[in-house]
């Protein structure tokens, strides 16, 4: 899902976990909380903080990307915020918001 408003909302809520102090594994267990009403599994953890690691080294080596990502929508990014960790954390937002039991179907 590339809809821009989905990606806004990825963003957003990557902005609402960085503003609290936690590891990155109690980050992604609030994200998949919130967006699922149930905490991850252990395996579903390690995958998403893995997926955060490897996001922040691509981001981090390319920070234009980083910057195109937290451009995207009418969301401003906060000065305050590092590009690479938000664009990051934007990206496994959006992960959590592809699993099927995030998806509504009828």
């Amino acid at each position: 899902m590339n809809d821009p408003q989905l990606t806004e909302a990825a963003r957003a809520l990557a902005y609402r976990l960085l503003a609290d102090d936690g590891t990155a594994e109690e980050r992604v267990a609030v994200a998949f909380r919130l967006l699922t009403a149930r905490p991850p599994s252990a395996a579903e953890s390690a995958e998403l903080v893995a997926l955060l690691s490897d996001e922040l080294d691509r981001f981090a080596a390319d920070p234009a990307q980083a910057t195109d990502l937290l451009t995207v929508g009418e969301l401003e990014h906060p000065q305050s915020v590092d590009a690479a960790e938000a664009a990051a954390y934007t990206m496994v937002v959006s992960a959590i918001f592809n699993l099927h039991e995030t998806i509504t179907r009828s």
